[in-house]
């Protein structure tokens, strides 16, 4: 939860940093709000003795740094004593399993003497494994990087993968024509209003998250015919090729995005490229 500036500069990726200046802040908000208006109250629940936001942050860190998250992020997480000694890994020999009155720790294979227990503390992205536990994982196939969908980002990255139209000149992409502007808004990427989410996400099971793939075959369409009625199922689909012509330069582009973000400021953490080409 907490990092000194140096390590903040260190680590060069806005999410995380984003992440623990929030967290920053809120605690220092709910120290000025709540925690200052207790002592001396009948709701005072420390009994007098005075509780900061250093003390507050050390409480919170103590918590989520030993807390389960097995069903993925957004499940509420659980304290479990003494099992949460075990260090996690995303090939556990243990598991934890649930009992009459409360749940177990349980080998999943034959451990030898001295051997580590091991655990998987769920589906959690790199990012989330560095602010609640402090370690990330090198070949963590759950991990993300989020960027901010930006034409010009795609633009950029299209040409740095030297992608080229039918004629072999290098591809100038543009999303000018009211049919590309239609494609990007029906996938939020577009348009203003509540529907519009600009976070698109690379890495994970399927590398590129469907709206991103989609965004990126509309672009290097010739015609609207191309994509106007597929669904997001098969434009954000790797399986599902629409034609040479138009895969060869979607993936020139889909390449090297996080490598433009981060020449552009966004500083993503390089995902994988486990994949790449496989529908080309």
């Amino acid at each position: 939860m907490f990092f000194p500036r140096e390590a903040l500069e260190a680590i060069e990726y806005p999410p995380v940093v984003e992440q623990v200046k929030k967290r920053g802040r809120w605690l220092h908000r709910f120290s000025l709000d709540v925690l200052s208006k207790l002592p001396g109250t009948a709701a005072d629940p420390f009994d007098g003795v005075t509780v900061d936001t250093n003390s507050l942050g050390w409480a919170l860190a103590v918590v989520t740094s030993r807390a389960f998250r097995v069903a993925g992020p957004a499940a509420p997480a659980a304290l479990l004593p003494l099992i949460d000694m075990a260090n996690h890994s995303f090939e556990p020999n243990c598991e934890v399993v649930p009992v009459p009155g409360g749940v177990a720790m349980v080998a999943k294979k034959q451990i030898a003497v001295g051997e580590p227990l091991l655990l998987s503390y769920g589906r959690l992205s790199n990012d989330f494994l560095l602010m609640d536990y402090g370690f990330v994982s090198p070949d963590n196939e759950h991990d993300r990087v989020a960027l901010r969908f930006d034409i010009e980002l795609v633009k950029a990255a299209a040409l740095t993968g030297g992608a080229r139209d039918a004629s072999g000149k290098l591809l100038e992409l543009s999303a000018a024509a009211p049919w590309r502007q239609q494609h990007l808004a029906k996938l939020g990427l577009s348009g203003g209003g509540a529907k519009q989410n600009l976070q698109v996400l690379l890495g994970g099971p399927n590398f590129v998250e469907p709206r991103l793939l989609a965004a990126v075959r509309g672009l290097v369409a010739t015609y609207q015919s191309e994509v106007d009625a597929l669904t997001l199922e098969v434009l954000g689909s790797w399986d599902r090729p629409l034609n040479k012509q138009n895969e060869v330069p979607r993936i020139a582009g889909l390449k090297e995005s996080p490598v433009v973000a981060a020449r552009k400021g966004q500083k993503p953490r390089p995902a994988s490229k486990k994949g790449f080409g496989s529908s080309s």
